[in-house]
């Protein structure tokens, strides 16, 4: 996929992570992040595939990253397998 160059300089880290018409989709939308307790950093959006309208396919898609570098693509989830839409990422302190 497109788009997997994030630069960092001083600690801060800057790049798309999700960009229309790369990887297969239209559209992204609707993103979400979220970082655990140990440092992993999540990154949740809806990848609309064809049209990138409410009635298109929409599959979710995560990208994480262990390092606060690359945020590469790591897991979707196919809108026909769970239904899924406008993703929230939920941190349990607790467990990480």
């Amino acid at each position: 996929m497109e788009g997997d160059e994030i630069g960092c300089a001083g600690g801060v880290c800057a790049g798309d992570l999700f960009v229309s018409g790369q990887g297969g989709y239209k559209i992204y939308r609707i993103p979400a992040l979220a970082v655990t307790t140990r440092g992993t950093i999540l990154a949740f959006c809806e990848a609309r595939k064809f049209t990138g309208e409410d009635s298109d396919q929409i599959d979710l898609f995560l990208r994480r990253s262990f390092d606060c570098g690359g945020l590469r693509p790591s897991r979707w989830w196919p809108r026909s397998r769970l239904g899924l839409r406008q993703p929230r990422a939920v941190v349990d302190r607790d467990t990480a």
